[in-house]
């Protein structure tokens, strides 16, 4: 029995054949690796095939393909870092170089509510200056702040300006931006600001200052007042801070005010009057009144108040009003008298009363001169750095 069974088992070895397992072992781990290389790759080119727009926009740069005969984990999509708000634009700045406007020929805007013929038009300036007319008032060009910037948004780099007119009397301002030209020259691209053209105590008058904003906005500081000498300008105005942005076709205000309170520093004197009436001829003579409203309309009290009276050649002042006045010299047509009123504090209102009478029988005026002329200071003294204000109203002279 033994020697049987080990009989068949020797013949049973012969018929089996040997196996190398540590080969089929790392034949086995090859295979599997290609097949995970090959299912990775290809999950990897489906991804990116269907978001490649989103993985460029998150990646700046092209990442490199693993060979697919190198073992790697899966790929999976990188997650984006944060980027600074201060790096998001990458645009470059303006280019070109500031233009020399002080040594420039400019086309100067004309002046808003001025017909100041010397001072716009086309103008050569040497060392920040330009002449004015050979004849005429004399005015001159004077080159103000010089700032630079793209302010007309074309990626060219431009300059704005405040440009001056002297006069002998308060200085005219504006602010203009200009480009350089196409052929080497200056190319006016418009007026930014300028002083209102009917300009009352609460509109703009002067510019102080000017800047210019990355993003292309003008700022300027500008007053309600301008005087004889920069110093009173600075000194008596209201300043206020105003943004002024390119719209494609010219320059409007984006923020800041767009007009002026009450200056403080001001009056603002408004005279009206009655017509001078005179009552029926009686005992060779006829009466008549005149009645004289003052009213104080500014920010700032009225001082040194006077009036001025101008009445036609053929009466005379009688009666009460007259006190605190004295007679202006005139002439055969008119007769006049000056008022001392004194100082009327802001909002005051006062009214008086003048009396006249005349022996003609003939009250009609013709060629006379009748009204009423009202002046005040700015300011307790006398000085001339603010120069106060004035009123005047005409008036009829009828009769019953």
């Amino acid at each position: 029995m033994n020697d049987d069974l080990h009989a068949r088992l020797t013949a049973l070895a012969e018929d089996v054949t040997p196996v190398d397992l540590h080969s089929r072992v790392l034949a086995t781990s090859r295979k599997l690796a290609w097949q995970r290389s090959a299912l990775a790759g290809s999950v990897a080119l489906t991804i990116v095939g269907v978001i490649a727009g989103s993985a460029l926009a998150l990646t700046p740069t092209l990442r490199a393909v693993t060979p697919a005969d190198s073992p790697s984990p899966a790929a999976t999509l990188p997650t984006p870092t944060p980027t600074p708000a201060a790096a998001l634009s990458t645009s470059p700045g303006p280019t070109g170089t500031a233009i020399d406007l002080a040594n420039s020929t400019l086309d100067i805007p004309a002046w808003p509510g001025d017909n100041s013929a010397p001072c716009q038009g086309t103008k050569t300036l040497t060392d920040g200056v330009a002449p004015g007319a050979t004849s005429g008032p004399t005015r001159h060009i004077a080159l103000g702040k010089v700032v630079t910037g793209d302010v007309n948004h074309d990626g060219k780099l431009d300059t704005v300006a405040v440009i001056l007119c002297r006069t002998g009397q308060n200085p005219l301002s504006q602010l203009v931006a200009f480009e350089a030209g196409p052929s080497g020259g200056v190319r006016t691209i418009g007026r930014i600001v300028g002083p209102a053209p009917h300009r009352t105590t609460s509109e703009l008058a002067t510019i102080f200052d000017v800047k210019v904003t990355d993003e292309g906005d003008i700022q300027a500081e500008v007053g309600d007042f301008t005087g004889l000498l920069d110093q009173h300008s600075a000194q008596y105005s209201q300043h206020q801070f105003r943004t002024y942005r390119w719209d494609g076709q010219k320059f409007a205000q984006h923020a800041g005010p767009t007009s002026f309170a009450k200056n403080p520093n001001f009056s603002q004197l408004i005279i009206t009057t009655t017509d001078l009436q005179f009552g029926p001829l009686t005992g060779g003579q006829r009466t008549g009144t005149l009645k004289v409203t003052v009213h104080n309309d500014g920010a700032g009290p009225a001082w040194g108040t006077k009036l001025a009276i101008w009445a036609p050649g053929f009466v005379l002042r009688t009666g009460p009003g007259w006190d605190t006045c004295t007679p202006i010299p005139s002439g055969e047509y008119r007769v006049g008298a000056e008022c001392v009123i004194g100082k009327l504090q802001p909002g005051e209102t006062r009214t008086f009363t003048y009396g006249f009478s005349t022996g003609s029988a003939n009250v009609d005026p013709a060629g006379a001169e009748t009204y009423v002329v009202g002046r005040a200071r700015d300011g307790e003294d006398s000085e001339g750095a603010r120069p106060g204000s004035s009123s005047e109203a005409k008036f009829n002279v009828t009769a019953s």
